[in-house]
């Protein structure tokens, strides 16, 4: 089957791994996937180096080169920026009919965007089924507020109401999705996944640690974006708490953000520049070597809507995570599984919970190991897109 496959993302991050993880795995199955994406915006792997890591003390902050993209959501007014977001239709539309003369398509799977409408009535128009991957909300919290917020709803209902079927990463995308008058029976919760090859064979991490000075240390691991939604602050109290205890504490955190520089000002202000290490961004193929390097992981925050992609990619590199107790996170991780949850934004609860996993190296091993096996098992890229085959082949719209 041919597959026409639809975003408007910037294609950096998660975003960039989730559209590779289902593109390539449909692949697998024989089927040939063809991507249409905004004009200079590529998913493909990034090949630039890792840049240097190193303690607080000395790191220098290594920033992305921007794209328009990236430039016009951070200095367009908003009701411009929106207004783009709508004009964006008219090139997904060309993009996507030229796609759709060239060869006949079993199905468009679209990732869902604000406003965007184009592959939902292309689907319409040419009778080819559409299933929408909702991950984004008009109603949620965002950087930058809605100005056309009423419009956005209404669009929004629109194009979950034609889509085919729906796959969303939570219980809370799909209650929203019913609650604005989707049939239940074509709503599906496929929470993320990882590419299982990328965690084949793990690294020993030794190569890590050497690097960045890491050799004898208990090496608490955070990997992901640093922005005020992700609450390292949390993490780096409960550090200090527990660094008079634990002599060999050490926090490495990979990733970059709008919020690195607080972060690291209020980790020297403690007292713990030697005892914490930003690597900024790496490439993704890169984050197992990371990963390998630690001895546990952490998730200081989340919310009631996203599935955490670096959990499962904790996971599957043998890391046991400590999360807070959220439903997309308890719906996939619990102590069988590989996880220590405590109470959301509970700093104390945190601390605790890391010090009695840092006393025990037995038990961060069976964890790990059980995490490991959890992921790889059901968490792979190739069962969701066994999970989105099924859907279509179901669909009312498809002939047997």
């Amino acid at each position: 089957m041919n597959v026409l496959f639809h975003h408007r993302t910037r294609g950096q991050d998660v975003e960039a791994v989730h559209i590779r993880g289902i593109s390539g795995a449909l692949r697998s199955f024989g089927h040939r996937v063809d991507v249409v994406s905004p004009p200079g915006v590529s998913v493909a792997r990034a090949t630039i180096p890792a840049p240097p890591a190193a303690p607080l003390s000395s790191a220098v902050k290594v920033v992305a080169p921007p794209s328009p993209w990236r430039l016009l959501a951070a200095r367009a007014p908003e009701v411009v920026f929106e207004g783009l977001e709508v004009a964006y239709n008219a090139y997904a539309w060309l993009a996507l009919s030229a796609r759709l003369a060239r060869r006949p398509y079993g199905l468009i799977y679209d990732r869902y965007a604000l406003f965007s409408v184009a592959p939902v009535i292309a689907g319409r128009r040419r009778g080819i089924p559409v299933i929408l991957e909702v991950n984004d909300s008009a109603v949620l919290d965002r950087v930058r507020p809605l100005r056309l917020l009423a419009a956005a709803r209404r669009v929004e209902r629109f194009i979950w109401g034609a889509a085919d079927a729906i796959v969303t990463v939570s219980s809370y995308f799909r209650d929203l999705i019913v609650e604005a008058g989707v049939a239940s029976s074509s709503v599906f919760v496929i929470p993320n996944a990882v590419d299982g090859a990328d965690f084949d064979t793990l690294p020993s991490g030794a190569g890590v640690r050497a690097r960045l000075g890491l050799a004898g240390k208990l090496v608490i691991g955070y990997v992901g974006a640093v922005n005020r939604w992700r609450r390292l602050d949390l993490l780096i109290d409960a550090v200090a708490e527990l660094a008079p205890r634990h002599p060999d504490l050490h926090l490495l955190v990979v990733g970059d953000g709008a919020e690195r520089a607080a972060i690291e000002a209020d980790a020297i202000g403690r007292g713990l520049a030697s005892r914490v290490t930003f690597t900024g961004r790496v490439p993704h193929a890169e984050v197992a070597s990371y990963l390998a390097a630690t001895d546990l992981t952490v998730i200081p925050h989340s919310n009631d809507y996203g599935s955490p992609m670096k959990m499962f990619e904790c996971m599957a590199a043998g890391k046991l995570v400590v999360a807070p107790w959220l439903p997309p996170i308890v719906s996939v991780l619990g102590e069988d599984d590989g996880g220590v949850l405590f109470a959301p934004l509970d700093r104390a609860a945190l601390a605790q919970a890391l010090d009695g996993l840092i006393r025990d190296p037995a038990r961060r091993a069976q964890l790990g190991a059980r995490a490991r096996q959890k992921v790889l098992s059901d968490y792979v890229w190739p069962r969701h897109a066994e999970t989105i085959l099924d859907i279509h082949a179901h669909l009312p719209s498809v002939r047997p």
